[in-house]
């Protein structure tokens, strides 16, 4: 693990975490989460704050999570360019410090795929627990398998669907690429509303909702 926020602290002072764009396929999301009656957001790897900022400016009360220390400084940064603010904590995924149902929606945006598959297991069980009943639960995360331009070819196989890049500003930072069944085994607990790929086929994007207990 130590590495590996070496690796992504690395990362996000060069440039990867600088001001990207919102994901095309949040753009959606806070009109649904509006209707929803949601309030309270987690997002879950937030990097340097592009989705924090989108939603808090439309009037969400969010939190993020990463456990790069030089994502949350540029989080903050960002967020108070704008006259906003967030809770953020610097913190791995696999215990979030948060207590039970506390949330009414958790995104996690092309972060949750950096992660070994043991750990995205419990990550997801993380997100269950913090979740409200019925609350919400949207990812974007990298399709199986890689296409043999992805980092033009230049990455090395760690495990079974785990990849790293050998080179350039993602050097070492590993990649679960997934399956759409392993998506389903994976949301035991929640309804899953849809399991879609992107404009370019190489992700999935998935919303679902905590089962409601009793139901």
């Amino acid at each position: 693990m130590e590495s590996q926020i070496n690796v992504w602290n690395a990362a996000h002072k060069r440039e990867l975490g600088h001001k990207k764009e919102v994901h095309e396929e949040v753009k959606p999301l806070p009109e649904l989460f509006k209707v929803s009656g949601v309030k309270k957001i987690l997002d879950l790897g937030c990097g340097a704050g592009r989705h924090l900022v989108y939603f808090s400016q439309r009037g969400f009360t969010m939190s993020g999570l990463d456990f790069a220390a030089e994502a949350i400084r540029q989080s903050q940064e960002w967020l108070a360019e704008q006259g906003l603010s967030a809770e953020l904590i610097c913190n791995d995924m696999i215990r979030l410090p948060w207590a039970d149902d506390i949330f009414d929606a958790v995104i996690s945006i092309q972060s949750l795929e950096h992660n070994e598959l043991s750990s995205i297991q419990k990550i997801i069980g993380e997100v269950h627990r913090v979740l409200r009943d019925g609350s919400f639960f949207f990812a974007v995360v990298k399709k199986y398998p890689p296409r043999k331009d992805w980092k033009k070819g230049k990455f090395t196989e760690l495990d079974s669907h785990l990849y790293a890049p050998t080179e350039g500003p993602e050097k070492g930072i590993v990649h679960y690429f997934f399956t759409e069944g392993e998506l389903h085994d994976m949301l035991t607990g929640f309804t899953i509303n849809r399991i879609e790929e992107d404009k370019k086929q190489r992700h999935y994007c998935f919303l679902a909702q905590k089962v409601v207990t009793g139901a």
